[in-house]
């Protein structure tokens, strides 16, 4: 906006330059013109008129040399119409008696061309000038001179108005064209700019596509060959710093993910895909990843989202989720302990069926100062991010979310107090398909509810989710409320917290209740760790408690899942071509967890070779390559008469990632992609996808078996070999006592302990078995193993 200001600025002062020039040349010949009609054909000669003429001429022709030698184009301007206006017109009325003709004439041209080329604030005074000296003169000559007035000589009329006439519109005329011609020229320069714009933008977008596949190349081998290191036995600390490279390397990359997309909203490349989607299924999968990352930080999280959001709308749920989970990771890197608040509301216009979603993301970190709020949304990251280590990175995560959110007729508006927490806090549009409640609780007679909770900051977000639904649970904040609310009334539902189990643990068995008791618990456990009671992931939300109170929830949701599934596909012919050998290296090793033996390709002329000598089943084609690019590669292959070669599947390998990478790439006629670093799950469903039915066979992994616990008692030593580290010993023999003497506390506390120790597979083996146990009250199961240990 601010170059297309400075063109039409530039090319109007150029236009008005040679306005200038031009009527001081035909002001100039105009006079002339008036010397030869006065004296020649009107024969009515008037030396003060004559004389006046004569000095216009001397008078223009210096003021168009002065005008092309300096650039102060207003005195010029001023200059030119004193001297028209002030001088010339008066002495024309007056003396020429040209109020009997065409003096109107002359002066509305005056007018014109003043306000024509004269600046905006010197139009003012200088008409206010005119008026009064034209005024001035007329009344002083017509009026109170009793000149007079009358059209007397009809030739000296008809001459002097058809000859003010044509020189008025001739000069009127040409400051119009001239005025027409300088817009074009400046939209011309406006459009030559936008084009260099464009493609300076294409350039850039190169550039960034070009670095990002430049530095995902090392970055595939760096993660490529760190999982296939940790497949490997190792120690525990080079374990451990293999998992800290693979970890930066995937940070590396989520850099230059967002810097690609940065780019791309820049340049308006990037498109919105809109689809009708549930918005319980976002959600959900939103608030599942939220309990995922969790785990690892000491964060109390507080979801709170409207049931009556529409169930069904049209929008991109893929970019909104996006937005979505930025937000959450920015709070979740400032914000090592406290508290995590997420909340969702939706207002609809049933008129033009719009839903405007509001959703909120705060936390109680380290914040930001408000010199860093109010300079986050410039040119990447510009505020001082030392002085917190956590604050890297966070501003270009904030433009990408702020600019996908203007594509949804959204807005961003980020508060924060140093120290204190940041709030975000985003809006955007999404047409309505289904405006019915996303959820609703199925009518029952009977719906007594009983929840044990001590904390009342988590006592308030139960109530908050229970009143959404418009259910009016009992609380029970203590154990002997605990048990007198059992033993008084038969509940439906009773809510337990992971912390309070034990406590209360006996009262839910005792009551037979465990079947109508849901544990709400950390990710990490899973159906079976309380007995015969059900479980709930934490965060709690109004999208979990709704599966239990309308009675769908499934044992299937919380089971483990992480059974290792391998795949077996040694019959299949795989070709790979790239044109880096650690990147065929890495792909060698990752095909060996399939007992696959691959062939590679360092170019495309070489897998066209190798496509003719063997028969293969599937070709994994890098998409950049020198001398024959990937694209011109599956041209090739695709026009070989040889049908076996010419239908061959052929999966693109890339390293750009987001937008419309997709649909280009399946444009171009490949049938799918793998971005790069290739991860196993995606590779897993490329070949399930692409590969001849059957030619995959998948198998459950040998799981190892257990180590069995010892029963027989009579080898006590034996079993304490087993305890090498004194502070291991000391440990057992404390959580003998504390089981012994049934002290919960300490049980609780002996058994985190353990975790954070370094203990011999064995004896750790020994002490989750305990746990197990403990967790559901099986003491002739502890006793038993406890002599053991």
């Amino acid at each position: 906006m601010e170059q297309k200001k400075k063109v039409i600025q530039r090319n109007t002062y150029t236009s008005n330059k040679e306005a200038i020039n031009l009527l001081t040349k035909l002001l100039a010949l105009i006079s002339f013109g008036c010397i030869f009609v006065y004296a020649i054909i009107l024969d009515t000669f008037n030396s003060i008129v004559i004389f006046n003429l004569l000095i216009t001429v001397a008078f223009c022709l210096v003021l168009n040399y002065v005008n092309k030698k300096i650039d102060n184009y207003r005195i010029i301007s001023i200059i030119f119409c004193a001297y028209t206006q002030f001088i010339v017109m008066p002495i024309l009325i007056i003396n020429g008696e040209q109020a009997r003709s065409s003096v109107p004439i002359w002066y509305a041209a005056g007018i014109m061309v003043m306000i024509f080329i004269l600046d905006k604030r010197d139009i003012w005074w200088m008409s206010l000038i005119n008026i009064y000296i034209g005024t001035y003169f007329f009344t002083n000559a017509y009026v109170a001179g009793n000149k007079s007035s009358i059209i007397s000589d009809r030739r000296e009329f008809f001459w002097g108005f058809v000859f003010s006439f044509l020189a008025v519109s001739f000069t009127l005329l040409y400051i119009m064209v001239r005025m027409d011609r300088s817009f074009k020229k400046a939209e011309e320069e406006i459009e030559k700019s936008h084009e260099m714009e464009h493609n300076a933008g294409l350039a850039k977008s190169r550039f960034l596509a070009n670095m990002s596949h430049e530095i995902r190349t090392p970055m595939n081998s760096i993660i490529g060959l760190s999982e296939i290191v940790l497949k490997d036995e190792m120690d525990d600390r080079t374990r451990d710093q293999v998992t800290i490279i693979k970890k930066s390397a995937y940070d590396l990359l989520e850099i230059i993910d967002d810097v690609l997309m940065y780019s791309k909203l820049d340049s308006s490349k990037m498109k919105l895909l809109n689809a009708d989607f549930k918005t319980e299924e976002l959600l959900k999968s939103v608030t599942e990843i939220i309990s995922t990352h969790i785990e690892k930080k000491d964060l109390k999280v507080r979801i709170i989202i409207d049931n009556n959001i529409p169930k069904v709308v049209n929008g991109d749920d893929i970019r909104i989720k996006q937005v979505i989970m930025r937000l959450v990771f920015i709070s979740l890197s400032l914000t090592d302990n406290g508290r995590l608040m997420f909340s969702v509301s939706c207002d609809t216009n049933e008129e033009d069926k719009k839903a405007v979603f509001k959703i909120k993301v705060s936390d109680t970190g380290c914040g930001l100062s408000q010199a860093d709020c109010n300079a986050i949304f410039g040119a990447y990251d510009t505020y001082d991010s030392r002085q917190s280590s956590n604050l890297k990175g966070i501003g270009l995560k904030f433009n990408i979310c702020k600019d996908l959110l203007a594509m949804m007729n959204g807005d961003m508006i980020i508060r924060s107090i140093e120290g204190v927490g940041l709030e975000s806090e985003i809006t955007f549009e999404c047409d309505v398909v289904d405006n019915s409640p996303m959820l609703e609780l199925i009518e029952k007679e009977k719906r007594d509810i009983l929840i044990y909770i001590k904390d009342n900051r988590e006592l308030e977000t139960w109530k908050s989710v229970m009143s959404g639904f418009n259910v009016h649970p009992d609380y029970a904040n203590s154990f002997f409320a605990f048990d007198k609310a059992i033993s008084t009334r038969d509940y439906d539902y009773i809510f337990v917290l992971e912390e309070s189990y034990a406590t209360v643990a006996g009262i839910i068995s005792t009551n037979a209740k465990e079947d109508n008791t849901y544990v709400v618990c950390s990710k990490n456990r899973l159906y079976g760790d309380f007995g015969k009671c059900r479980i709930l992931w934490q965060p709690i939300c109004s999208l979990s408690i709704i599966d239990a109170l309308n009675d769908t929830w499934k044992a299937s949701n919380y089971e483990s899942k992480n059974e290792k599934i391998e795949y077996d596909g040694s019959e299949a012919k795989i070709l790979v071509v790239d044109d880096n050998a650690v990147n065929l290296k890495v792909a060698s090793g990752i095909f060996k967890g399939y007992n696959i033996e691959i062939d590679t390709a360092k170019s495309g002329s070489e897998s066209l070779k190798k496509l003719e000598e063997k028969e293969y089943n599937l070709v994994l084609m890098d998409m950049v390559m020198p001398e024959m690019s990937g694209e011109e590669t599956l041209k090739k292959i695709r026009e070989s008469k040889n049908k076996a070669i010419s239908e061959i599947p052929v999966v693109a390998l890339t390293a750009n990632t987001g937008g419309n990478i997709r649909e280009e790439i399946l444009s171009l006629g490949f049938q799918e992609y793998l971005a790069k670093p290739i991860k196993t799950r995606y590779l897993t469903q490329i070949l399930l996808d692409f590969l001849p039915p059957g030619m995959l066979k998948r198998k459950l992994a040998d799981n190892k078996p257990s180590a069995p616990i010892a029963k027989e008692t009579s080898k006590p030593k034996e079993a304490s070999n087993e305890i090498k580290d004194t502070k291991i010993k000391g440990l057992v023999t404390e959580l003998k006592e504390a089981l012994d003497n049934m002290d919960l506390t300490l049980c609780n506390t002996l058994f985190e302990k353990f975790k954070g120790e370094d203990i011999d597979p064995g004896v750790s083996l020994k002490v989750k078995e305990i746990k197990k146990a403990y967790d559901v009250y099986d003491f002739e199961k502890i006793k038993e193993m406890i002599s053991v240990i």
